[in-house]
């Protein structure tokens, strides 16, 4: 960090020019005295609490120093648990109105914000959509119904695409507003981010290239440049795997417990079962236990499981295989965060699963559910 050595008086100048008071006046009506309003602000990933508000007459204030170039998300939560979000930029005297509940009715003195809530309002109907038709997918699924299912399957990935390519305009439309940083992060579903493919790399530079023009102090640019990184990567993974020589999914080679290279690849014409897994979590070893059964019935059909433990403990993993032997081909891939087995598969998180057809196409992904993990297996078996 640099050091400044400037008098008093002119170093208390400078950080008034790079500091300044921000006020968020929150009024609401019907509000009762001593009603808590939580204000929270997002520190890059996750939510940190600033201070707790009690209303006086409906009404509580607060003032928070906000950097020129590093606007800042405040999140107003009530007792009901209802929250307001607030981009809160430099020097601004945000006007907040809520009903009794906490519902927003009116914002003002922010111009930002106002953006803000828009692209939360999208994204919230997009997402009660996007949930439908998946609670119905699963329905088909469970009931078997093959023409339901691809159907919706359908409107789902149509509905995916109309929405990613609205939120590509929006971020055309506002090249230098720090909203674009929650459309950009989007995650439509549980692990399955609006920009998930390793290509997206190009729109994200293109967003931390025009916001670091006028926010160049703020954390967000900096996870930006730090997933623009890890896609470029990834996509020069991808560009290795497409110009190899063909295989029907990505190779993975890894040794077992007793140190031998076991190659995914070698498996292929049979149903496949890849797993993703960390050893020190129980839940994940429960549900080895219950894979067994499945294994064994299904194994003489032409039924494999390659598992893949990610982790940096190898020898934790190897004594939990030396103490309950499992049936299938079990590696280890001690690079943990910076596995490449992981990241071809674009690997999130632990535990996940895909399931390979005979002709080496994958088919479903993160069936956890037992029984019907079992189903697609049985059919996939029978299939010729």
């Amino acid at each position: 960090m640099k050091k400044f050595l400037f008098i008093p008086i002119v170093l208390l100048a400078l950080l008034s020019s790079c500091t300044s008071s921000s006020s968020i006046d929150i009024n609401m009506y019907g509000g009762k005295d001593s009603t808590a309003i939580v204000v929270s602000k997002l520190a890059v990933n996750k939510l940190k609490a600033v201070d707790t508000l009690y209303l006086k007459k409906g009404h509580a204030d607060i003032s928070l120093k906000v950097n020129e170039n590093s606007p800042e998300f405040i999140y107003l939560e009530s007792e009901n648990g209802k929250r307001v979000s607030v981009l809160l930029s430099k020097g601004e005297n945000v006007s907040v109105e809520l009903d009794s509940n906490g519902e927003l009715l009116n914002i003002q003195g922010s111009p930002e914000s106002l953006l803000l809530q828009e692209v939360e309002a999208a994204q919230q109907t997009f997402r009660m959509a996007f949930d439908s038709l998946s609670v119905a997918l699963n329905n088909a699924v469970e009931l078997g119904d093959q023409a339901a299912r691809t159907r919706i399957n359908k409107e789902l990935g149509a509905m995916y695409v109309a929405y990613k390519q609205k939120a590509i305009k929006y971020i055309y439309a506002h090249p230098k507003s720090m909203t674009l940083i929650p459309v950009i992060f989007h995650n439509v579903a549980e692990n399955l981010p609006l920009f998930s493919e390793y290509s997206d790399a190009i729109l994200f530079e293109r967003v931390y290239d025009s916001l670091r023009t006028k926010f160049s102090g703020s954390p967000y640019l900096v996870s930006l440049m730090s997933e623009i990184e890890k896609r470029k990567n990834l996509l020069q993974v991808e560009t290795f795997l497409s110009n190899a020589e063909r295989t029907d999914f990505p190779e993975i080679i890894l040794p077992d417990v007793n140190s031998q290279q076991q190659h995914l690849s070698a498996l292929q014409g049979n149903v496949i079962l890849l797993s993703f897994w960390d050893p020190q979590n129980d839940g994940m070893k429960l549900y080895n236990n219950d894979l067994i059964p499945i294994y064994e019935k299904y194994h003489s059909k032409g039924f494999q499981i390659y598992q893949v433990a990610i982790t940096s403990d190898k020898t934790d993993w190897a004594i939990y295989l030396k103490g309950k032997p499992l049936p299938w081909i079990s590696v280890c891939d001690i690079a943990n965060d910076n596995s490449y087995a992981a990241a071809v598969y674009n690997v999130s998180e632990l535990p996940s699963l895909f399931l390979i057809a005979k002709d080496g196409t994958i088919v479903s992904k993160n069936i956890f559910d037992i029984k019907a993990l079992e189903k697609e297996i049985a059919k996939l078996v029978s299939a010729k």
